[in-house]
């Protein structure tokens, strides 16, 4: 029994044995005939020329082998054939909008251990895009881990570009049976006709005929092309026969629009749509086809065309328009800050008048007293400088007005915050007049902001006008520069981290109702009597902070006072610019020429009399014309001119570019004390002396674009 048993143990293990065997072999069976109908496929495509590259990758190390058929399909340098490099680098000629695709086509056969096959576009060395399929199979060892992707490539450009032809083909053959259907449901089928192209007999219907304007027994009869297309417009002729001619070459759909006249001896529209029936051998046979009126469409179109012009030349005159408003509300912009700029000129206007009376008598009674006989030096040097420094408040307070009301366009710059506000200082005395107490705390650091200067002043003269309005010319102003790292949240706008420098405007004025609150901002919005105020200078202060990218806050209550604060994004220092080594003040002019050009009389007369003293051989010319004509005697007795800028006739800029032209080596140095051209446009190169200038500042500019001239002189003498 024990024997029996053993016995079928070992049939079974041998059975067992047997299947594994078995299995083997199938698998063994299935791997051959897969390799029999891989090289079925190789040798169909080597047959017909359409293997172009074959390659091996090994996916465990990346290891990417190519045949130079390869590197020539896909554009790289031949140096890749036979060499190990990674799989990337191969396919870097893919066509981005392919690249995906192949990626995940090729990720899915090294999964799936199996065939692959898939069709993409690679960049040649032309640099043209062309169709390739690549086949190839994923092999594996007995673990079934992947081996090796040996694979080919096949070029399809020509099939891919015969398939797309094929699927316009199809989708204007579906577009002409859509308009067919559609004509036929809208009853707009005018007529039928069919063309036996071997005999060139066109046989019509009656619908036909009358679309032609022709006799409906010929059409029955049969009538020749060339009779058909007599009716048809002359414009039309040539591109009717072009279209019939391309469609018998090329065959598909006909389609055509043209013009026929009919027996009313009018042109309509018509639309013939068709097909080339070929005989097997490829010998075109008949041309059928239908009419239809497109009269009412193209008239639709038209309207359409029209409309669409219309709404085009809307846009275009709306663009106009929309540039030239822009343009007025820049003009209205410029001119509104003008206006506020001379708001506050004329606020100014009282305090300056009060301020110079105050000064001219400081000068008056130190001219009289130095014309007491016998003055001791003492005195009299303390009556001088007290001219002198009188000159120099004077001087400041002009400088102040003119730069303050000058005309410019907007100029962001980097300046120090508290600096301005310390420069205003006098002028804001002044502005809200000696009722007023004015307490200024400036921080100990200067904070840096980036604006319009003249804005910023603007902002701040306004400001000031409003508080001294406010306290009814009585009370206390204070001005607090600080920084801060916050913009408040103002205006239904949250809190803005950031840093910012903040400058703070606290009146003990009458304060502001919590209705006004919401309006105060608005332009022309004032709540100031009729003639005290045009209700601007607040919009300005607003306009400014938003426009340089800050803000502007106020706190009021009523009989309480106010705090208006400005916010501007605080900026890093600027660096410093270098100091310019300065000439020494020369007294002596060591005989120096100046040409000196100033119409006024009195100041033309001190100017060379003042030359004279210092050393220099000065000669006055009253004006351009003058001066031009003592230049034209002998322009080598001098080194520089000296021309003042506001003169009647040719101004100083444009007698200094005439110097420029006709004696190019003569440095000019121009004189004044404000002028609009220079103000709007610089100084054109031209070294230029503010008036009122003193004796040492007349010496060193004459110094500074004299002396050079006048030692090439002395050089040259030798």
């Amino acid at each position: 029994m024990i024997q029996v048993l053993d016995e079928i143990a070992l049939l079974r293990h041998e059975n067992d044995a047997l299947r594994s065997e078995l299995a083997e072999v199938q698998r063994l069976y299935a791997r051959e005939a897969q390799a029999r109908r891989d090289n079925e496929h190789v040798r169909n495509a080597l047959a017909a020329g359409g293997i172009i590259g074959t390659w091996n990758w090994h996916p465990t190390r990346d290891s990417f082998t190519v045949d130079r058929g390869f590197t020539l399909a896909f554009g790289i340098d031949e140096s890749y054939v036979h060499r190990e490099v990674p799989i990337a680098e191969v396919l870097d000629n893919v066509h981005p909008e392919d690249r995906p695709g192949l990626d995940a086509a090729i990720i899915e056969a090294v999964a799936r251990r199996g065939g692959y096959a898939h069709q993409y576009r690679v960049k040649r060395a032309d640099g043209l895009y062309y169709w390739l399929q690549a086949t190839g199979r994923v092999e594996s060892n007995e673990h079934g881990e992947p081996v090796s992707f040996p694979g080919f490539v096949i070029d399809i450009t020509e099939r891919r570009a015969g398939q797309e032809r094929l699927r316009i083909s199809e989708e204007l053959t579906r577009q002409s049976v859509e308009r067919v259907q559609l004509a036929l449901a809208a009853g707009a089928i005018v007529g039928t006709w069919n063309w036996d192209l071997r005999t060139d007999c066109f046989t019509v219907d009656q619908a036909f005929a009358n679309a032609f304007g022709l006799d409906p027994a010929l059409g029955r009869d049969g009538l020749p092309l060339a009779k058909i297309v007599e009716t048809v417009h002359p414009d039309d002729r040539v591109g009717l026969i072009a279209a019939i001619d391309a469609s018998i070459a090329h065959g598909g759909i006909y389609t055509h629009q043209y013009r026929v006249k009919r027996t009313d001896g009018k042109y309509y529209w018509l639309e013939a749509s068709g097909r080339v029936d070929y005989a097997l051998d490829g010998t075109p046979l008949t041309f059928p086809g239908v009419l239809i009126d497109i009269e009412g469409r193209l008239e639709v179109e038209a309207q359409r065309d029209r409309a669409l012009h219309e709404l085009r030349s809307l846009n275009e005159t709306l663009e106009q328009r929309i540039a030239k408003r822009s343009e007025e509300l820049m003009v209205a912009e410029e001119r509104m800050r003008q206006s506020q700029k001379m708001e506050a000129i004329g606020q100014l206007t009282g305090g300056v008048a009060h301020d110079f009376n105050n000064l001219l008598t400081v000068i008056k009674s130190s001219t009289d007293l130095l014309k007491v006989p016998d003055l001791p030096v003492e005195r009299r040097a303390r009556y001088v400088k007290a001219i002198s420094d009188t000159v120099e408040r004077a001087s400041k307070v002009t400088s102040q007005l003119l730069a303050f009301a000058r005309r410019q366009t907007l100029t962001p710059e980097v300046f120090a915050a508290c600096d301005s506000v310390r420069s205003l200082a006098g002028m804001l005395d002044t502005l809200v007049g000696s009722q007023i107490a004015i307490d200024i705390d400036l921080p100990d650091r200067a904070h840096y902001v980036k604006a319009d200067l003249n804005q910023f002043d603007t902002a701040l003269v306004n400001m000031a006008v409003n508080a001294r309005d406010a306290m009814q010319k009585q009370g206390r102003l204070s001005i607090r520069v600080y920084a801060t790292k916050q913009l408040p949240a103002v205006r239904n706008h949250p809190a803005i981290a950031g840093d910012y420098v903040a400058v703070s405007l606290s009146d003990t004025g009458s304060g502001i109702s919590s209705e006004q609150l919401e309006q105060i901002f608005e332009p022309f919005f004032t709540t100031k009597g009729v003639g005290h105020g045009t209700g601007l200078g607040l919009s300005q202060v607003f306009g400014f902070a938003k426009q340089s990218g800050g803000e502007i806050t106020v706190i009021s209550e009523v009989d309480a006072g106010s705090i208006f604060t400005l916010y501007l994004p605080e900026v890093p220092k600027p660096p410093e610019k270098p100091k310019e080594d300065e000439p020494q003040p020369l007294m002596n002019g060591h005989g120096t020429g100046v040409l000196v050009v100033e119409d006024n009389l009195d100041v033309g007369n001190f100017a060379v009399q003042t030359l004279t003293d210092l050393g220099y051989r000065p000669v006055l010319a009253h004006n351009a014309q003058e001066a031009l004509a003592e230049l034209s005697q002998d322009s080598t007795r001098f080194d520089v001119v000296f021309t003042d800028v506001v003169m009647p006739g040719m101004s100083g800029i444009e007698l200094g570019h005439e110097i420029r032209r006709l004696y190019h080596d003569l440095p000019v140095l121009l004189a004044s004390g404000y002028s609009h051209v220079l103000a709007q446009n610089g100084t054109y190169g031209f070294e230029l002396l503010h008036k009122p200038y003193s004796v040492e500042e007349l010496s060193r500019l004459l110094r500074k674009v004299g002396i050079w001239q006048h030692r090439q002189r002395i050089f040259h003498k030798k």
